[in-house]
């Protein structure tokens, strides 16, 4: 079978489970965390497909082997998905994390998971802005889950903002818990962290401001380095870039060991760390992970497409243009975290390597090449989602915070994006034809 064939195969089978699943779901729809309906306590007893695996603290990982489940037309139906749940991404600076809080808060919109927006993350700091303090930390994700509990109807709560973990603040939530994270080479993390704290502090110095409406006058959000007039800021942040000021930021605490430090919790180690998690993403293969992720956990092509918010290439100097001494001090005091890489690595390639096993490298390796097409297709219409949004009629929001162009990154365009996934869905159908009128989303959503 040529490989256009089996992408063309996965993409009407995953159509099948996108049916099947809206037709057995619970009547959550489409909806975000903006509902101001007064619920029960977000600690009440739920209930979840996932339970207690050998790894502590992760929850039973939903194989193919396990559950039956793999895009094939041989498999049953429908897949096993573990969402609506509780989960918690641990979204740790410059891996990527901005792009995977873009899913996960898309996965919250498919399910309905309320997840803790800007608001509720300022309630969990504000009672800890001068250092590390067990409780207030815990006292404020209290505050925090207490506030979204007295204003939302909804059942499951998700953290997927820039919280270290703490299994203390894991505890106020209903069990089972899942738990995700990402990591990425720690080289390249660090100067990558660099930039984005140059270009943001340069950008706030000439009247950017973060959090402000993009309709408002002077340069706003979402993002100083990455929309709108963004050559201004990052050729300002560049000019004062040097192997000095790099070498200062290395040498900086916070920059040690930073992805461990925000994931392990209260355990210590680099493996127990991981073990806490049922998935972990390596950023330098960000769309494999994915597709792995959607194929693992029984998810659709629209739960995990996304328009990237923070492209930079060519833009600044990346490790390969560093002296080599400065790049092997920044590894010398990151070792807990190049061995987390690694690890994370390692754990990616055998979640890979069981669903070969379990449906065949074909299968599995057409799902990544129609994933890849169809962000081809998001970024050719959607990079401009600004101009989408009001050719066709869209005041906002922008974002899945729910308030227009606010600083809030998380699903950029996300109107824009799923138009063109459904669309892109919509096209495999009509050629493939035996699935026709399984989904909706053939005008604009």
């Amino acid at each position: 079978m040529r490989p256009a064939h089996i992408a063309l195969g996965v993409v009407l089978i995953l159509l099948i489970v996108a049916l099947t699943r809206t037709l057995n779901a619970p009547d959550h729809g489409d909806r975000s965390s903006s509902s101001s309906s007064k619920a029960a306590s977000l600690s009440s007893s739920s209930s979840s497909s996932s339970s207690s695996s050998s790894r502590p603290g992760a929850s039973q990982h939903l194989l193919p082997t396990q559950h039956g489940w793999c895009p094939n037309p041989g498999s049953p139906f429908p897949a096993v998905n573990p969402f609506p749940s509780n989960f918690w991404y641990v979204k740790t600076y410059k891996t990527g994390s901005t792009t995977l809080s873009s899913v996960f808060n898309s996965i919250c919109q498919h399910y309905g998971v309320v997840w803790l927006k800007w608001d509720g993350v300022k309630l969990v700091f504000q009672l800890n802005d001068k250092g590390p303090k067990p409780t207030q930390f815990q006292q404020g994700m209290q505050a925090a889950i207490d506030k979204v509990a007295n204003s939302s109807d909804f059942k499951y709560t998700a953290i997927t903002s820039h919280i270290p973990y703490s299994e203390q603040a894991a505890e106020l939530f209903s069990r089972p818990l899942m738990r995700f994270t990402s990591v990425r080479h720690p080289v390249a993390r660090v100067h990558s962290h660099f930039i984005q704290t140059l270009c943001f502090w340069t950008a706030v110095r000439q009247g950017w401001k973060p959090f402000a409406p993009l309709n408002t006058s002077g340069p706003a959000g979402p993002s100083a380095c990455d929309s709108g007039d963004d050559s201004t800021y990052m050729q300002l942040a560049t000019a004062n870039d040097t192997v000095e000021h790099r070498y200062d930021f290395a040498r900086k605490h916070f920059q040690q060991n930073l992805m461990y430090w925000y994931m392990r919790g209260d355990v210590r180690g680099v493996e127990a760390a991981a073990d806490q998690y049922d998935f972990i993403f390596v950023s330098e293969r960000m769309n494999e992970a994915l597709v792995i992720f959607m194929l693992q956990y029984g998810l659709t092509y629209e739960d995990i497409a996304y328009l990237p918010s923070k492209v930079r290439t060519g833009k600044y100097k990346t490790a390969k243009d560093m002296p080599q001494h400065l790049n092997d001090y920044i590894l010398s005091v990151n070792q807990h975290d190049m061995q987390l890489w690694t690890l994370a690595n390692t754990r990616l390639d055998e979640k890979k390597a069981e669903l070969i096993d379990a449906c065949g490298a074909d299968i599995v390796s057409a799902a990544l090449e129609a994933f890849e097409q169809l962000l081809d297709e998001i970024r050719a219409e959607c990079s401009d989602y600004q101009r989408w949004y009001e050719e066709h009629g869209f005041d906002g929001p922008y974002t899945y915070s729910g308030s227009p162009g606010i600083g809030d990154e998380s699903g950029l365009g996300f109107r824009c994006v799923r138009h063109v996934t459904r669309r892109f869905i919509a096209g495999a159908r009509s050629v493939g034809g035996s699935t026709a009128g399984a989904l909706p989303g053939k005008g604009i959503v």
